[in-house]
Parts: C-alpha cells; sequence; structure tokens
C-alpha cells in the first residue's frame, strides 16, 4: 500500500523535486549527492559524457522506493538497504545520446527524500564557453551549466563573443545588457540555448520554492 503510494507521487511529479503543500504545488531543492565517472555533484551536475557506460552511485540507504528517469526511460527500484547504489547507465544511440537529461528520486524509509538532477554532454557543438554566475558564485563552463537556484532570482551569463539566444515555452526572455545576459529563474526547468555559427552553450535553471528539512 505504501509503495502504491509513492508511485502515485512519482506519476504527479515532473523533473523537478515536487509534493503538494496545501492546495500548492511546491517544488523542493535537490540535494542527492552523486558520483558519476569518479566525479561528485550536490544535487545537480553536468556529465561530460565520452562513454557509452556509466556509473552513477548515489546514497540509497534504508530506501524504500528509488525512480531514474530519462527522456525515453523509467527505472524503478525498490527496497535497497546498502550505504549506497550504483546504477549503470547506458544510454540509447539516436535517443539518449541527445539532449536527454536524467532525474534521480529517493524516497527513504523514515518519509524523507532526496532528488538529483544530470545533464549529459553528447553534442559536438558544445564548445561554447560561458562565464556563469549562478546563486552567488561565479564560474566558467564550457558547453553547457545547471544554475539550481531559489524561483525569482535573477541570474548571470556572459560570453567573450557575440551570441544569439533560443528557448522553447514559456520561460522567461533573456535580458542583455552591458554585456551580460540576465536570465529570470523560472519555478521547474527552462533551457536556453546560446550560439554562435559554429558553436552552441545549454544553459539550464532549475528553480525551486523549498528546501527539505
Amino acid at each position: 500500500m505504501k509503495l502504491l503510494f509513492l508511485l502515485m507521487i512519482i506519476a504527479g511529479c515532473g523533473l523537478t523535486s515536487q509534493r503538494k503543500v496545501g492546495s500548492v504545488d511546491s517544488v523542493f531543492k535537490h540535494d542527492l549527492w552523486m558520483h558519476v565517472d569518479g566525479i561528485t555533484h550536490m544535487g545537480t551536475g553536468v556529465v561530460n559524457a565520452q562513454s557509452n557506460r556509466l556509473n552513477i552511485e548515489f546514497n540509497a540507504k534504508k530506501s524504500e522506493f528509488i525512480s531514474i528517469t530519462t527522456c525515453h526511460r523509467h527505472v524503478i527500484i525498490t527496497g535497497k538497504n546498502d550505504s549506497s547504489y550504483e546504477y549503470t547507465y547506458s544510454p540509447e544511440r539516436g535517443l539518449e545520446q541527445r539532449y536527454c537529461p536524467m532525474t534521480i528520486r529517493v524516497y527513504y524509509d523514515d518519509g524523507s527524500f532526496s532528488f538529483g538532477f544530470l545533464d549529459f554532454k553528447y553534442d559536438p557543438e558544445l564548445t561554447l564557453t560561458a562565464n556563469v554566475t549562478c546563486n552567488g558564485r561565479s564560474k566558467a563552463h564550457k558547453g553547457s551549466s545547471v544554475c539550481h537556484s531559489k524561483f525569482g532570482l535573477v541570474q548571470g551569463v556572459r560570453f567573450s563573443k557575440q551570441v544569439d539566444v533560443g528557448w522553447e515555452g514559456d520561460c522567461p526572455k533573456p535580458q542583455y545588457r552591458d554585456g551580460l545576459w540576465y536570465v529570470n529563474t523560472k519555478l521547474n526547468k527552462c533551457v536556453y540555448d546560446f550560439y554562435t555559427s559554429k558553436e552552441a552553450f545549454r544553459y539550464t535553471t532549475l528553480g525551486y520554492d523549498e528546501v527539505r528539512r
């Protein structure tokens, strides 16, 4: 019965961590520690996927339910009591070896939960470098970046050359001023493609409004 309830929660979730609080949809901050081929990511990360086989390890101690979702697959794992769980990911050619991020959701026996988001960088044109200012920290990224911050905050992306930008849906329009692209963080996920005639940079924002206690 408990497992059925968890399945119902997963079915209602989007790509970010969602639970009902009263009549309001809440989106929770991602805080799952993930280790991908020796590199650690906290909550979110970009994986330079040069291999057709990736080892993704994360905390699964006393987990009731694990859900792993991409654009192509939904994998359910139940009843793991080990301190960590390693998932071997072999992306399907033509289906997942493109823009196809992964969301990992772990529900523990005590009712707590953790979520993670991974963006896999496969596209050969993702070589453009940007200086990304996200949540008070600035860092240079090549090809792709994920900015996870509270929704409604303004983040910045700067390039050393002139670029154009495209996006889909009702994501906020980036504003350009004095060499900096200003991007408002929307609740849930938005993806922006900055590009020149030869290179591209994928910028993903993941906005949340709740922090797990």
